[in-house]
């Protein structure tokens, strides 16, 4: 059996599925192809099913795969109260379902991809598992659209820099699963988060490219911004102290009060350069972060923390 597996995460889209299953059929010989399907309705999981058996050699595994494994595979004989497959945001949920899937299946390497990146060749795969060991992660750049947050996109189009490193991104990352420690948090930014939780780990950024494909332009959703904002505010914290989750309320006030004057920041160059949308956005969420205490943080965030269950093996 191979030991090195690709997970394919996918939501909602088949053309999206279809076109990287199209795209890794000529690889399937030398690794084995999962995909992790968090769509919910039933004619997209039909056409998904079939997308991936008829590639051949695949495994698709969705919400009911996802339950029987949880069930047959805990000490306690339950699966989590929260499953991929439901309307929710579950890209952390996923990514846990294929960490622990890839721990039973005794898988020793793997890749995460998501199912809007393309350009990945065998030569590309196989420096990346070549290069992958228990002390680090691997990844490359993403070409076309940049992997970044609504407010990060705003700060560029009102050019004010941002000079904060960088994580890998979890859309294409190779992981060695079983030297992890921790699990990702159901939350926005949870690659980030879960790579800084572990910080003895090496990140290495390979030097070939594979492509982030372009979205549609799309109207800003501010829900969209309060989401994410919480996991931005995570990890503004894990790079000010790497036990940042263990601080207390004080610690996380001034966090959210450094969030607050960088919001303000932007706000004021928005006003400067007369962007009117951006400006009006951008006071809205100062608005709503004057109203977040570190309480309501934590509470939210540890809402969505996901520990490694004892499994049977």
């Amino acid at each position: 059996m191979n030991k090195n597996s690709i997970f394919i995460f996918t939501n909602d889209n088949s053309q999206k599925l279809k076109k990287i299953l199209d795209e890794l059929s000529m690889v399937k010989e030398y690794y084995n192809i999962h995909v992790i399907d968090d769509s919910n309705e039933n004619k997209i999981i039909e056409d998904n099913i079939k997308l991936t058996e008829k590639n051949g050699n695949n495994t698709y595994l969705g919400k009911d795969q996802f339950k029987k494994f949880y069930y047959l595979n805990s000490d306690t004989g339950k699966f989590p109260n929260e499953h991929i497959g439901t309307k929710n945001w579950n890209l952390g949920i996923a990514r846990n379902f294929a960490l622990d899937y890839s721990i039973i299946a005794n898988y020793e390497k793997i890749l995460f991809v998501d199912d809007d990146i393309s350009n990945i060749t065998l030569e590309k795969l196989d420096l990346g598992f070549k290069t992958l060991t228990r002390k680090n992660f691997v990844s490359c750049s993403l070409e076309g659209r940049t992997d970044d947050s609504i407010v990060d996109n705003l700060a560029k189009q009102l050019n004010v820099l941002d000079n904060q490193l960088r994580m890998l991104s979890g859309g294409f990352l190779f992981l060695y699963p079983k030297s992890i420690v921790h699990r990702f948090y159901n939350i926005y930014n949870e690659d980030w988060i879960l790579q800084l939780m572990e910080p003895n780990k090496k990140r290495v950024l390979l030097s070939f490219s594979v492509t982030h494909d372009e979205l549609k332009q799309t109207l800003i959703k501010e829900d969209d911004i309060y989401f994410q904002e919480i996991g931005e505010i995570i990890v503004d914290g894990l790079f000010a102290d790497r036990n940042a989750l263990k601080m207390g309320v004080n610690f996380w006030n001034n966090i959210i009060n450094s969030r607050i004057k960088y919001i303000q920041k932007l706000t004021a160059k928005a006003d400067y350069l007369d962007k009117v949308i951006e400006k009006r956005i951008l006071l809205n969420l100062n608005e709503w972060l004057e109203k977040l205490t570190s309480n309501i943080l934590l509470k939210t965030f540890n809402k969505n923390r996901h520990e490694r269950t004892i499994y049977k093996f």
